[in-house]
C-alpha cells in the first residue's frame, strides 16, 4: 500500500523566440574622414538574452566585422573597417544579427542595401575672364563657369554662389544631377537687379549620396559696370603761348580711378571752329600731368583770346568708357617785335 509522490526541480517552458528590431539611419556611406557619413550608425533593441550576434557580411556571405553582446543587443557604429582595423574594398554588403534563448528559440535580422564607398570626389571651377561688365553694350556682357567633378556618380544636387568679397553671396544657381558643364551669369542678383560692383570669387559645391560635400573656389573676377571716373584741371586759366615766359604753358591735370585696369586714352583738343587742333594717345593709365605749349600738330599757334575744347576719352579693359569736355580759355597773346609789344 506504499504510494510515493515525486517532483522535478522547476523549468520553463518558452515558445517564444527572442525580439530585436534593427535599422540603419541610411544604407550608403564613405569612411574617408571628411567628417560626413565616414560611419554607418545601426540600432538596436532587443529582448535580453544569454548572446547576441551581429556581423556585417561582404557580397560573398564572408564576415569582415562582428560584435557580441549578453543581455540586450546594443547600437553601434561601423567604421568601415574589418576586425583588425584595416579597410575593406568598396562595395555593398550586409548585417545580420541573431540570438539563440535557453529554450532554444531563435530570431534573426538583416539590414541589406549597405554600400560602402570611398571613391575620391574632387572637384574644380574655372572662371572665363579676370572681370565683365553685364550693361548690354554686348562687349563683355557675361561671365562663364566651368565646374568639373571627379565622380559624377552618386551626387544629388550642386549649387553655383557668386560671393561678393564684403557683402556675400549675390546669386546661386543649383539643380540637380548632371553637374552642367557650362553656366553664364548676366551679372544679376536675386532679386534681378544688377549685383553690387567689386571683387568676387565664385564658390561650386557638389552634395553626394554618400555623405561627401567637394567644394571648389574660382579664381578672383570683377563685376565692374561703371565707367572710369576722371578728374581734370587746368592752370593757368587762361594760358597765353606767347613766349613772354610768363603762363605760356598749359599744365593739364589728369585724374582716373577704375575698378578694372585702364587699357588706353585719348585726348583731342578742338579750334574755335570744332576742328582738330591737337591729340594726344596712350596706353594704360595716361600721366597725372601733361604739359601743352599751344601749338597744333602742324605747329600753329592757339589764336588769342579764343575757347578750345579739350576732350579726353579712357576705357578700361571690360570696354567701359567715359568722355569728358572742358574748355580751355587762350589769354590776349602779346608778340614782341624787336622793342614793340
Amino acid at each position: 500500500g506504499d504510494r510515493h509522490r515525486v517532483r522535478t526541480g522547476a523549468f520553463f517552458v518558452d515558445t517564444q523566440p527572442p525580439a530585436i528590431e534593427v535599422s540603419a539611419e541610411y544604407g550608403l556611406f564613405s569612411p574617408d574622414g571628411d567628417g560626413s557619413r565616414d560611419f554607418l550608425p545601426v540600432t538596436q533593441t532587443s529582448s535580453s538574452e544569454e548572446l547576441w550576434e551581429g556581423a556585417f557580411l561582404d557580397a560573398k556571405g564572408k564576415a569582415v566585422r562582428s560584435y557580441y553582446w549578453k543581455g540586450q543587443a546594443a547600437s553601434l557604429r561601423w567604421d568601415g573597417k574589418d576586425e583588425n582595423g584595416n579597410k575593406i574594398p568598396d562595395g555593398a554588403y550586409l548585417y545580420r544579427v541573431k540570438g539563440t534563448d535557453r529554450a532554444g528559440n531563435s530570431a534573426t535580422r538583416e539590414i541589406r542595401g549597405i554600400t560602402l564607398d570611398t571613391r575620391p570626389t574632387a572637384a574644380f571651377l574655372t572662371v572665363s575672364g579676370e572681370g565683365f561688365s553685364p550693361n548690354g553694350d554686348g562687349q563683355a556682357d557675361t561671365l562663364d563657369f566651368s565646374p568639373v567633378v571627379t565622380l559624377a556618380e552618386g551626387i544629388q544636387s550642386w549649387t553655383l554662389q557668386m560671393v561678393h568679397a564684403e557683402a556675400g553671396v549675390q546669386k546661386s544657381f543649383s539643380g540637380a544631377p548632371p553637374v552642367p558643364a557650362r553656366l553664364s551669369w548676366d551679372g544679376k542678383a536675386e532679386s534681378g537687379q544688377p549685383a553690387r560692383e567689386g571683387a568676387y570669387q565664385a564658390v561650386f559645391r557638389a552634395d553626394y549620396a554618400k555623405g561627401n560635400r567637394p567644394q571648389a573656389q574660382s579664381a578672383a573676377f570683377l563685376l565692374d559696370l561703371s565707367a572710369p571716373q576722371v578728374q581734370m584741371s587746368f592752370s593757368p586759366q587762361p594760358f597765353s603761348p606767347d613766349n613772354d615766359g610768363v603762363e605760356d604753358e598749359l599744365a593739364i591735370a589728369l585724374s582716373v580711378k577704375d575698378l578694372s585696369p585702364v587699357t588706353d586714352w585719348e585726348i583731342r583738343i578742338l579750334d574755335p571752329e570744332g576742328h582738330p587742333f591737337v591729340g594726344y594717345a596712350g596706353k594704360g593709365l595716361p600721366a597725372e600731368r601733361i604739359i601743352w605749349n599751344g601749338l597744333s600738330d602742324s605747329g600753329e599757334l592757339v589764336q588769342a583770346a579764343s575757347d578750345y575744347a579739350f576732350r579726353f576719352t579712357v576705357r578700361d579693359q571690360l570696354g567701359n568708357s567715359r568722355t569728358e569736355q572742358k574748355l580751355i580759355a587762350v589769354d590776349v597773346l602779346v608778340i614782341r617785335d624787336g622793342d614793340k609789344l
